[in-house]
């Protein structure tokens, strides 16, 4: 065994390993004995059992080999990046993909880098655009340590909150940057065939790669915090779609009167279809509302798609309200308070 690089080596194998010196296994800790861990390893966080199992699960470290040749043929080899993020870590690991027959692929971990999430109550898009940057990071010092185009090194996340012109989608179950947010011990990690060498269809002679869309749940209503922000955002993509459909340029740089009542209008559309669509399809046939629908006691009718409101102001020359009935929705509750 030859010790380099604070590692050591089995030239006969040609493995490093890991040499961790074994301590007596205690049957109690005291101040004393943990004074003295704390030297030896970082933050025991006082937890009694967790840290005695994380103690004795060092020891296994030294029965984990690494193989150190990670090219077979130099000729021809893919850089692949993957990261991960969670509420207690974020991190990202690189493997290298080389050829070693003309149908076969050897997949070898290259770097891994693992920090603690920031406790300062950061979301997790938050958490997970740091997982990227450490990987962006790890990335860059690789490519000019050997000289390769960074450009042509993928890029892996199971995050929707990334750019996905600029990313490949994995299934977090695929991602093996997943042990590192989740967290792992030396006995699975070890045994991790995700970890060493990568997803299994990676091995493939060609590669998939799955580019999706960024799919977000939350909804334009609970996006804006103004009914004016939102009914702009609202014109804006109706011209967008106008353009995409014809391929004409609008003639107004900024938006009419005209438009942003449209869009309002289609707001109240969508919100009245979500919270009242059984009122509506009744409006729309002409039947009867259902007797225990919120809005029996009002005196609705539709007009061009819109529920209306109507009572004694028929009979005045004022308009029909279109703003919706106040209920215990949620949605129409936000909508209303966005009016106001």
């Amino acid at each position: 065994m030859v010790k380099s690089l604070r590692l050591c080596w089995n030239p006969v194998l040609d493995e490093f390993r890991l040499n961790v010196i074994p301590t007596p296994a205690r049957s109690k800790s005291t101040k004393r004995t943990l004074l003295s861990d704390l030297n030896k390893v970082f933050d025991p966080i006082d937890i009694h059992d967790r840290w005695m199992s994380f103690h004795k699960d060092l020891e296994k470290l030294q029965n984990v080999s690494i193989p150190r040749k990670v090219l077979p043929k130099p000729n021809e080899f893919q850089i692949h990046g993957f990261c991960d993020a969670s509420q207690e870590a974020y991190g990202a690991c690189i493997y290298i993909r080389s050829r070693c027959s003309e149908n076969t692929w050897q997949v070898r971990l290259l770097y891994a880098r693992s920090s603690v999430a920031p406790t300062n109550g950061s979301t997790i898009p938050h958490v997970e655009l740091n997982g990227a940057l450490v990987l962006a990071q790890l990335l860059q010092k690789l490519a000019d340590a050997w000289e390769i185009d960074r450009h042509k090194c993928n890029l892996w996340t199971d995050s929707t909150s990334l750019q996905m012109h600029q990313w490949n989608y994995v299934r977090t179950d695929k991602n093996p940057a997943d042990m590192i947010s989740r967290g792992t011990n030396v006995t699975e990690i070890s045994a991790s065939n995700l970890w060493w060498n990568g997803p299994d269809w990676k091995k493939k002679y060609l590669i998939q790669f799955a580019l999706v869309g960024v799919q977000s749940n939350q909804e334009l209503v609970q996006h804006y915090s103004s009914w004016s922000r939102l009914q702009r955002a609202t014109a804006w993509l109706k011209r967008l779609v106008e353009y995409l459909r014809t391929r004409r340029v609008p003639s107004e740089v900024h938006l009419s009167v005209r438009e942003l009542q449209a869009a309002g209008v289609c707001i109240l559309k969508q919100v009245q279809a979500e919270c009242f669509l059984d009122e509506l399809r009744s409006l729309e046939s002409q039947r009867a509302l259902n007797l225990k629908s919120k809005l029996k006691s009002l005196c609705l009718f539709i007009k061009d798609g819109l529920i209306l409101v109507g009572g004694r102001l028929n009979n005045s020359g004022v308009l029909p309200q279109v703003i919706p009935p106040p209920t215990d929705l949620d949605k129409v509750f936000r909508m209303i308070d966005e009016i106001m």
